[in-house]
């Protein structure tokens, strides 16, 4: 595991379900604009791309493997598309840091204080099995919200930001997040290790969010 960035760092998860938002580049740069300077590296979902692998898992029955695999690689598109639509913001995948010995490592150092696009697929690829990406199991459990849980982990993010079109209710746990089909179930696993997540609804004009704050690892950074 890397040793805690120098500079403030935090991981955004943009969900699928935003990705029909006409205002989504604006919305994304006008909430950034609000925030503490920070690094930002922004994991967008698989959106209708990988609802369509789960639906094609529901009749064929695929190897769980392959599918959690198929479903992943459409987040290598969103990420594509996600970049044009996201003027000035840069796209980083593994190939970018080949001659590096761990790429993921790679991302912080290069980051600009701009937006960053992660290809996590990518990056998982490089892998070859035996990194962080690889820890998540195959299973329809893991989401586009632990792949961007891993990544903020890894990278000692200060938080995890997870883009939503709509909240639970306010006092809750990503336990009950999980239940309520907010986040996906295997993200409470997770949860522990970040210091703190926020889910933000990138439709509400005035970014109506939730807070959840990890008091065991804030005591010990105090």
């Amino acid at each position: 595991m890397n040793p805690p960035p120098t500079r403030s760092l935090r991981v955004l998860k943009l969900g699928g379900s935003l990705f029909d938002l006409p205002s989504l580049s604006e919305r994304i740069s006008a909430w950034m604009a609000s925030q503490p300077r920070a690094c930002h590296l922004l994991v967008p979902g698989g959106g209708a791309l990988a609802d369509v692998i789960r639906s094609w898992d529901q009749t064929h029955t695929f190897d769980q493997r392959l599918a959690h695999q198929l479903a992943w690689q459409t987040m290598t598109l969103s990420s594509q598309f996600i970049r044009d639509c996201c003027p000035g913001s840069t796209l980083l995948s593994a190939e970018f840091f080949k001659d590096a010995d761990h790429p993921l490592q790679e991302i912080v150092n290069f980051s600009p204080d701009s937006l960053s696009i992660i290809d996590t697929y990518s990056f998982y690829q490089a892998e070859g099995g035996t990194g962080p990406f690889s820890s998540l199991p195959n299973s329809w459990e893991v989401t586009s919200d632990s792949i961007a849980a891993i990544l903020a982990q890894e990278l000692h993010a200060e938080e995890l930001v997870l883009f939503k079109s709509s909240l639970p209710v306010s006092g809750t746990t990503p336990t009950d997040w999980a239940t309520a089909e907010i986040v996906d179930t295997y993200l409470p696993r997770i949860a522990p290790h970040l210091p703190k997540i926020r889910l933000v609804n990138l439709r509400d004009l005035h970014f109506e969010e939730r807070t959840w704050l990890n008091e065991s690892i804030l005591k010990s950074k105090k």
